[in-house]
C-alpha cells in the first residue's frame, strides 16, 4: 500500500532481456505515524537536520488539516 512497483524495460541490445522490477516507497498518510529515526550518538545530531524534520512535520500536519476542511 505504501510502496510503488516500478517495471522498467531494458534497453535495446542489452544482454538481459528480462524487465527490471523495483519497489519504491511512496508518500502515504500511514508514514505520518512512523517514529522518526534518532541517531545513536548525541554528537551526530545536527541542528539544521532537526529543524528541517520539524518543518516537514508541520507541513504534513498542514496538508492533513487542509484535506479535512
Amino acid at each position: 500500500m505504501t510502496q510503488k512497483l516500478l517495471k522498467k524495460k531494458p534497453k535495446k541490445g542489452s544482454k538481459n532481456a528480462k524487465p527490471i522490477t523495483k519497489t519504491e516507497d511512496c508518500e502515504s498518510f500511514f508514514n505520518f505515524f512512523s517514529p522518526p529515526q534518532v541517531p545513536d550518538d548525541d554528537e551526530d545530531i545536527d541542528e539544521d537536520t532537526v529543524m528541517m524534520n520539524f518543518i516537514k512535520s508541520i507541513e504534513m500536519i498542514g496538508d492533513i488539516s487542509f484535506l479535512l476542511v
